[in-house]
């Protein structure tokens, strides 16, 4: 689910997710193992890391919250920092698999926009930090596409079949549904599934490809003429042809912000010691260009150039 010229190192001081348990040792890691959206840290920042802590980074990649959310139940303990979105923290919060963050340690998070602080997902910011948001929203090449596409009822039409790449995220595909419907998209109840399942049987007849980690290949290469993609996806896409258009669904779509936290590694009960990310505005910057112009979340790119 998700960077250039000057912000985000994060480190977040680990605490035990355990608090009575007094038999670990604080130790500052030798690794640190990071689980996070796939394009969505450049080398470069991970190297910068490794240079300057000389703590060495192991970086696993997935393409959805439910991939992420699988690997942690299936008992991936070794993870240390993960970057899950807003309904997974909360969902991960319920189950006890996030450490509380120390804000001491995490100076420059009063750099990052108050919108984006003090979600319902997370109040007070306890167990995570805005990391990237933006919206999901269709990209299609009008030259191929002759009439305007205004929002999603407009996309999945018969004569759009097999001419149609979303991304790989069955949450996404409903709440579109939902969307054109009329129903709230945090209403996922029973009765309301029920209400769009014949719509959404209709579309995936229409849907030629599932793809999060790089749905703008099959745009470029021209495999693909409609894209329903994050933001950061198109942006690449139209700055490499112009013949594409971004839309903002008419119906109306939601906000992600994709966030990282720390990871309690089951068995252990904790994490004493301390990974430590600081919000640099270079780093941070250079990652949003990296993914593909998200929105912003600091105040701006130079205001957290002189607060470490």
């Amino acid at each position: 689910m998700k960077r250039l010229a000057s912000a985000l190192s994060l480190l977040l001081l680990v605490v035990s997710c355990n608090k009575s348990d007094s038999s670990m040792q604080s130790a500052k890691p030798v690794e640190l193992n990071v689980l996070a959206w796939s394009e969505y840290i450049p080398p470069e920042i991970i190297d910068n890391f490794q240079e300057e802590t000389h703590i060495k980074v192991n970086l696993d990649t997935v393409s959805s919250n439910e991939a992420m959310q699988a690997k942690l139940q299936a008992g991936a303990t070794k993870y240390d920092v993960i970057q899950p979105s807003e309904y997974l923290v909360e969902q991960l919060v319920k189950m006890n698999r996030l450490a509380p963050l120390d804000m001491t340690n995490i100076p420059n998070f009063a750099n990052i926009l108050p919108e984006f602080r003090d979600q319902p997902f997370d109040p007070g910011n306890k167990f995570a930090v805005p990391y990237m948001s933006g919206v999901v929203g269709i990209v299609y090449n009008a030259e191929k596409i002759k009439t305007p596409i205004k929002g999603f009822k407009d996309v999945f039409k018969p004569e759009h079949a097999g001419r149609i790449i979303v991304v790989n995220d069955n949450r996404e595909l409903v709440s579109w549904a939902m969307i054109v419907q009329g129903i709230p998209i945090n209403d996922m109840t029973p009765e309301n599934l029920a209400k769009v399942k014949p719509m959404l049987q209709e579309w995936v007849k229409l849907i030629k490809k599932y793809d999060s980690d790089s749905p703008k290949t099959d745009l470029q290469q021209g495999n693909v003429d409609i894209g329903i993609v994050w933001n950061g996806e198109a942006a690449i896409v139209i700055a490499n042809d112009k013949r594409f258009k971004w839309v903002v669904p008419e119906e109306g779509t939601h906000r992600y912000i994709d966030n990282l936290a720390i990871h309690c590694r089951v068995g252990i009960g904790g994490i004493d010691g301390f990974m430590k990310l600081r919000i640099k505005s270079f780093a941070y910057c250079r990652n949003r260009f990296y993914a593909g112009s998200c929105q912003r979340i600091l105040k701006s790119c130079g205001d957290a150039t002189n607060a470490l």
